[in-house]
Order: structure tokens, then C-alpha cells, then sequence
């Protein structure tokens, strides 16, 4: 019997194919889709059909299948196929309605959830990062989402029992996928905050935030290193947020750029709280604490209100690079950095 790949684009399965042992049980990556059992539904009517066809077939049957666990590679590859190729060529229309329809965002959110925390033994992690990747570019499939679907690749990954201070404890293939998947994770979070539209980012920022600080009250102390990274990521990229958002062109936005001040997250005091007492523990979170809290002043300075004395406190944190800050001299550099985002936010809400 002929078996036949989803179509093409097909450069990120190849590259994940071949770092993959060729003893490996993992399920093949081709599919015959005369086996599969599908719904009723007609998706022949979407623009990227007769691009993707094999693609959007596949996910239509493997929605009715009982035996997911088996196709698990192949639907996450062919939904990257789909949302790939149809960015690629404008075709977008109506795959909100089949992503919803085929519960696309909610099969993967099962598929992370399933996953071992004991072990890292399969690319899943990885290829659902970068199959998110591509969906959050999708208008509209996300929505309402996010959350939920975040929760779950934190959960999955943040949650691995093999600690990243201790990588070589691990099998060097699976130290190198655990690498592998979690940069994959920290691009996924970057476009998916971009692709947020101006008038929900303020939201969807705080709801992210809230999740990871949650992270950071676990027990295990790699587990408080990783979503501190994670919260660094964030505040890295809010800090150049203004430059990078004007440069990501989704089709949505059309209310004009967006200001670091016209952003507001109430998560922020909290963040600046729990980062300073990292970044004064002993923990080897110290470190990643350190570069996160100084992206968050920085964001924070460009926030706020430019008076007189702004000049001499951003001196205060970029001359000392918070290396030299006593625990109290550092809260009283971000103090007046968070007194002047709410002046400004009450402000604003009073106009």
C-alpha cells in the first residue's frame, strides 16, 4: 500500500527526522489515509485545500480517530503543514472555523498534557512548540485559548523532572532535545505575544505573567529557575516591544503602534517583587533573575513619564547593572519606576 507525507513544506520535519535514532519506536511520519475513519465535514471549500489537501485531510480524520496516540506526530505535523503554507500564500480564510470545528487547539493541548514528566523521550513537545508557532499567526484561532494552551506547554515542559543545571545526567540525545524544545518554546512565546492584536495585549500579557509567577512558588528549584527564564524572555522582549511589534505584519492591527506606556499589566508590581528576592537568593535562579528584573526596568523606564528625575534613575540601574544594589538600594530604584506606570495609568483611565 502507497504512503503518502503531507504536503509540502517540509524542511522542519526533515531537520526533526534526521536528530532522531534510526532504532527509534516513534510512529512513522507518513500516513495512509485510507485507514482513517473521518468526520462529516466538507472542508473542501477553504481557500488552502488544494494546497494542503492531504493536510487538512488528515486533521479532519484524526479528529473521530480512537487511536491518537498513534497519529500524534503526524497531526501536529500536518497542522504545521497547513498553517505554514497558508501564510505562505495568503490563505488563511476560514481556518478559524476549521481549527474550532476540528478542536485543532484542543487536541494539542490533550497531546501536551499526556506527556510524561518523568522523562523526555519524544519530539512532541518540540514539534507542538513549533506548530503553535504557526497557529498563533492564524487570525482568530487562539482566541479565548491562549491561556489554556500556554498552561499546558509550561506544565510539559517547565514541570520535566531532569533539571537543566543537570543536563549531563541525561542521555546526550535527550540533554539536546530538552534544548531543542525549549528554545522552540521561548519562539512560540515571542510570536505569540507579537501576534496578540494592541487592543488585547495588556490582557493577554497579564493572564501569561500570572501563569508563570505561579511557577515560581513551586518546590523545586529548577522549576523556579525555568519560569523566571521565561519571565525574562517576556520583559526582554517588552523592553523593545514598540521596535519588534512594528515589524510583525499579521493583518490585524489598525489601530496604529503601539507605546511602551499605552501597556499595562497590574502583574508588573508582583513580578518586580518576586524578581528582586531571586535575584538575592542563593539559588542559581539569582543569575536569570538578574537579567529579567534589569529588562523590566529598562520597560519600565520607557513607560513612564519623562521628568527630571528619570535621567538619574535610569543611570542609577544601567551604571550599576544591579550588580552592586543592596537588596533595599534596588527597591528603591524600581519603586519610583512602578509609582510613575500607575500615575500614569490612573491618569489615563481618568481622562
Amino acid at each position: 500500500m502507497e504512503e503518502k507525507p503531507p504536503a509540502l513544506p517540509r524542511e522542519a520535519w526533515e531537520e526533526d527526522s534526521s536528530s532522531q535514532d534510526s532504532n527509534s519506536s516513534q510512529p512513522q511520519l507518513f500516513y495512509d489515509t485510507t485507514t482513517m475513519q473521518p468526520l462529516q465535514l466538507d472542508a473542501s471549500w477553504l481557500p488552502i485545500y488544494k494546497e494542503s489537501e492531504e493536510a487538512v485531510d488528515f486533521i479532519v480524520a484524526f479528529v473521530s480517530r480512537l487511536d491518537k496516540d498513534l497519529h500524534k506526530f503526524t497531526f501536529l505535523k500536518s497542522t504545521y503543514v497547513l498553517c505554514k503554507t497558508a501564510l505562505k500564500h495568503g490563505l488563511t480564510q476560514g481556518l478559524d472555523l476549521f481549527c474550532q470545528t476540528c478542536e485543532v487547539v484542543e487536541n494539542i493541548k490533550e497531546l501536551l498534557e499526556k506527556e510524561p514528566r518523568d522523562r523526555l523521550s519524544s519530539h512532541i513537545r518540540y514539534l507542538a512548540m513549533i506548530t503553535i508557532d504557526e497557529l498563533c499567526l492564524v487570525e482568530n484561532v487562539l482566541e479565548g485559548k491562549t491561556k489554556s494552551l500556554l498552561s499546558a506547554c509550561f506544565s510539559s515542559v517547565l514541570y520535566l523532572h531532569k533539571a537543566v543545571g543537570a543536563e549531563r545526567e541525561m542521555p546526550h540525545h535527550s540533554a539536546a532535545l530538552y534544548t531543542k524544545t525549549l528554545k522552540s518554546m521561548d519562539k512560540m512565546l515571542r510570536t505569540v505575544v507579537l501576534s496578540f492584536p494592541v487592543s488585547s495585549v495588556s490582557k493577554e500579557l497579564q493572564d501569561i505573567f500570572e501563569l508563570l509567577l505561579e511557577f515560581t512558588k513551586s518546590q523545586r528549584e529548577v522549576v523556579r529557575d525555568r519560569a523566571v527564564g521565561r519571565i525574562g524572555i517576556l520583559t526582554n522582549l517588552l523592553s523593545s516591544y514598540s521596535t519588534l511589534k512594528a515589524s510583525v505584519n499579521i493583518g490585524r492591527d489598525t489601530s496604529g503602534p503601539i507605546c511602551p506606556e499605552d501597556i499595562s499589566v497590574p502583574a508588573i508590581g508582583r513580578l518586580v517583587g518576586r524578581l528582586i528576592l531571586f535575584r538575592y537568593s542563593n539559588e542559581q535562579t539569582s543569575y536569570t533573575a538578574f537579567h529579567a528584573l534589569f529588562s523590566l526596568a529598562e520597560f519600565l523606564y520607557k513607560a513612564r513619564p519623562r521628568d527630571g528625575s528619570d535621567r538619574f534613575t535610569w543611570e542609577a540601574v544601567t551604571t550599576s547593572s544591579l550588580c552592586s544594589l543592596s537588596t533595599g538600594d534596588c527597591t528603591q530604584v524600581m519603586i519610583p519606576l512602578l509609582a510613575g506606570i500607575l500615575v500614569h495609568g490612573i491618569s489615563r483611565a481618568l481622562v
